[in-house]
């Protein structure tokens, strides 16, 4: 599948992404990047979340890659 990378450009949104799907990612998306896990996930480093669109069944794989952390910013998301 597609993949894409959220870093620290201020620009995590991909081109043509769907915004309800990246409104559903993004609570799961900012704890993996802090460190963060899901306590319900398997593999603390990722987490798999489905597309809200009842028309497709489209699953997203969320996954940290470890030396990439964001730094300690406590009022950024970057």
């Amino acid at each position: 599948g597609d993949t894409f990378e959220i870093n620290e450009s201020g620009q995590p949104v991909p081109i043509n992404f769907c915004g309800w799907a990246f409104a559903t990612l993004w609570p799961f998306i900012t704890p993996l990047r802090y460190g963060g896990s899901l306590p319900w996930e398997k593999d603390p480093t990722k987490a798999y979340v489905s597309c809200p669109d009842p028309e497709t069944t489209v699953v997203f794989e969320i996954s940290r890659k470890e030396d990439k952390l964001a730094p300690d910013k406590p009022n950024s998301p970057f």
